[in-house]
């Protein structure tokens, strides 16, 4: 295997792959329990609150997958890197934010 491609898989498996899954989980399968402190009890529409959550989750997956294969194909540097991971993150957290208005 190529030295580039190891990487690739390493930095999607650390970054994209947890984002993905978490997203699908809760996007599709409606697998809210996952998200930390969800009480149903204080969520006005659980379903729009998953909707929102997970699919911003799918979305940083696939930017993070991006991401990785751009850093192995040597288009951006490990501190672009590190900066669209850190975005990733930080909006995830915003989107979480943003699907408090489902609350009560």
């Amino acid at each position: 295997m190529n030295g580039d491609l190891i990487i690739t898989l390493i930095l999607f498996t650390v970054s994209g792959l947890p984002f993905l899954a978490c997203g699908y989980l809760v996007a599709i399968k409606k697998r809210t329990s996952i998200i930390a402190g969800w009480d149903e009890n204080n969520v006005r529409d659980p379903e729009g609150y998953a909707r929102a959550f997970g699919w911003t989750g799918i979305l940083c997956g696939f930017f993070l997958a991006g991401s990785a294969y751009a850093f192995s194909a040597n288009s951006i540097s490990v501190y672009q890197w590190i900066g669209t991971t850190i975005a990733a993150v930080i909006v995830q957290l915003l989107a979480a934010g943003y699907s408090k208005r489902y609350g009560t």
